[in-house]
């Protein structure tokens, strides 16, 4: 009752006047209309029972009940029969006449106003009208204060809740008058407690790249009424750089009145944050990577350089000294003649494997032409030695070294996979990119093979293979997948991400 005092204590006067009481207490009705409790909250009668500015009078006022149910006012009188507990109550405290008014009234809670008279009064209808009268203005006031009070709590209540979230809810008047925001805008923008808000504080502090798109489309979702949805950087005034998802509504008011832009600005900084590290660490993973490939490249090229300078010119050479020897054994022992022939045909199938592994560990067409010309030569190396026919779709543009190897590198395995095991006789190669990806299929129609088995470790012919393939596009943030059936061909599908800021 602290905060209505001065209210309660001008009511209590003035219904003192109009009814020529002698005095009147606020009192309040809690949990039904039979259990009166009575505040003092100005004045008193001069009796110990009713005590001023305490909030709380004696358990034993001795009130049976509320008398005449749906009427505004009662009326006690000492001596009723009826209400053998008020008359004791009136007659302890000196009075004639307690008359009840029924300021407000619900299901929990009842406002009333008591006046007592200490002398032997008249009371009849015409105060028992004026009374009627008096509660329905009591009532208009009391309840609007009460109403006024309700109201403030629950926008305190609502501001201390929106000031806990991590966003900022905001209401723009056409015309760019901000009516409402929280104090986390004021903090953000230097705002000091007590100063208004200003469209052109919010504006001011919206990134400079940003500012033009994020503050023309909201001027012109007040002048159309479309949502307003826009990301964006806003600038504190400390320097630091915050991320916004600000969204709008626009609501017309009634003829006259301004049109009300109703939004919330939602914090993203952390989400951007978090895209930005993982942005970094696809970056360094992609170079950690092309660097592993490099390196592995360079092995291959080692590796390569030595069997064609080396490996090859003593095959060779051991190639031409096994032909003058069977040129001179044809006459000496034709037997000889003909185990040196094996021999030499054998040096020639181990020259061609050579060679054919010096191109496959660094295939020149690759670093000079791209995937597309080093495919080709691949497709038709393989499928010669295959007996199969190969069609090749690829792309003529370049892409980095990383994905431009990982490519020829699936592909090859296919291939070559399909070369040893699959008796085909067509194999088709797909290659082509989107937006993101460097996408590929390789597809035969040989004999197939039960992909589970043929990938077990414990140690069948293709798991080597097929697991590096998958570990390469793994490791790159690529994807590959594998499906066959016995007599029912093969199929190697695969995607390679183009680039760490696509992954």
């Amino acid at each position: 009752m602290t905060d209505s005092q001065p209210l309660i204590a001008g009511l209590l006067e003035y219904a003192i006047a109009v009814l020529d009481a002698d005095h009147a207490t606020f009192c309040e009705v809690r949990n039904g209309p039979e259990v009166i409790t009575v505040l003092a909250a100005d004045g008193c009668l001069d009796h110990p029972e009713v005590r001023p500015g305490t909030g709380l009078v004696s358990d034993q006022l001795g009130y049976d009940g509320v008398k005449g149910p749906g009427s505004a006012v009662a009326v006690y009188r000492a001596g009723d029969p009826e209400t053998p507990g008020v008359t004791a109550f009136l007659e302890r405290v000196g009075a004639a006449f307690d008359v009840t008014i029924r300021v407000y009234q619900d299901d929990m809670l009842s406002h009333v106003m008591e006046l007592y008279y200490l002398g032997q009064r008249p009371f009849g209808q015409g105060e028992v009208a004026r009374a009627e009268q008096l509660a329905g203005l009591l009532t208009t006031v009391i309840s609007r204060e009460r109403l006024t009070r309700e109201l403030e709590q629950a926008e305190t209540r609502f501001r201390t809740l929106v000031q806990q979230i991590p966003a900022i809810p905001y209401i723009v008047e056409e015309g760019l008058c901000v009516v409402f925001s929280t104090s986390h805008m004021d903090e953000l923008v230097g705002r000091l407690p007590g100063q208004a808000l200003e469209f052109d504080d919010w504006r001011m502090a919206v990134h400079e790249d940003d500012r033009e798109r994020a503050v023309g489309n909201f001027v012109q979702h007040l002048a159309t009424g479309e949502p307003y949805d826009e990301e964006y950087r806003l600038v504190g005034h400390d320097g630091e750089v915050h991320w916004f998802h600000d969204r709008a509504t626009l609501l017309r008011g009634g003829p006259g009145a301004p049109a009300r832009s109703h939004g919330v600005m939602f914090d993203t900084t952390e989400r951007h944050r978090a895209q930005e590290a993982l942005r970094r660490s696809e970056v360094a993973r992609h170079e950690v990577l092309e660097a592993m490939l490099h390196s592995e490249a360079a092995a291959r090229a080692q590796i390569a350089g030595e069997l064609h300078d080396d490996t090859i010119q003593v095959m060779t050479a051991a190639l031409m000294a096994v032909e003058r020897v069977t040129i001179a054994a044809v006459d000496i022992d034709p037997r000889v003649a003909d185990a040196l022939e094996d021999a030499r045909a054998t040096l020639r199938t181990a020259v061609e494997r050579a060679r054919r592994l010096t191109f496959e560990l660094r295939p020149p067409l690759l670093d000079a032409q791209g995937i597309g010309p080093a495919l080709r030569d691949l497709a038709d190396e393989v499928g010669r030695e295959g007996g199969f026919a190969v069609a090749l779709a690829a792309p003529d543009a370049r892409f980095t070294y990383l994905v431009e190897d990982l490519a020829f590198r699936t592909v090859k395995e296919a291939l070559v996979n399909a070369r040893k095991h699959s008796q085909a006789s067509r194999v088709e190669v797909r290659l082509w990119s989107d937006e993101a990806w460097l996408r590929g299929c390789v597809v035969d129609d040989g004999r197939g093979f039960d992909v589970t088995r043929a990938l077990d470790r414990s140690g069948m012919r293709l798991h080597l293979g097929l697991d590096a393939m998958r570990e390469r596009l793994r490791l790159a943030g690529g994807d590959v997948s594998i499906s066959s059936s016995p007599g029912k061909g093969a199929r190697v599908d695969f995607a390679i991400p183009l680039g760490p800021s696509q992954v």
